[in-house]
């Protein structure tokens, strides 16, 4: 069994344990509640009804967020990839302009081992 399928069937009995428990919450939960906001007042509601509209109306808020975050971040992703086009067109360029060093000039490099400095004789001045 692959881990896709693992997480499926994680995630569709953890949806089943929250449904139970939604049903359960709203049997247990009938008592009348009365709300008031402002000049807004609502008639009489059951409370498990007003609980479970704000778990749903919150839950679609994240995911209008997570949403916009998806949005977000594939833009990003698609401008560094429009950057990371022209960088590689870049670096081929100057690899045409400047063919690279054989190995051995490039070890030599590596290494920094530059040639003693020769002491220039300086001209006498009368």
């Amino acid at each position: 069994m692959n881990l896709k399928k693992l997480g499926q069937i994680i995630l569709l009995v953890l949806g089943i344990l929250l449904g139970a428990g939604l049903v359960v919450f709203v049997i247990s939960n009938k008592q009348p509640l009365s709300l008031r906001f402002l000049d807004f007042e609502t008639t009489t509601q059951w409370s498990s009804l007003v609980v479970l509209t704000s778990f749903f109306l919150g839950m679609l808020v994240m995911l209008l967020v997570a949403i916009w975050s998806g949005v977000i971040r594939f833009r990003h992703n698609t401008q560094l990839k429009r950057e990371n086009t022209k960088l590689k067109a870049k670096i081929a360029e100057y690899e045409k302009r400047f063919p690279p060093l054989p190995y051995n000039e490039l070890q030599e490099a590596a290494t920094d081992e530059k040639p003693p400095k020769q002491e220039q004789e300086q001209p006498e001045h009368p």
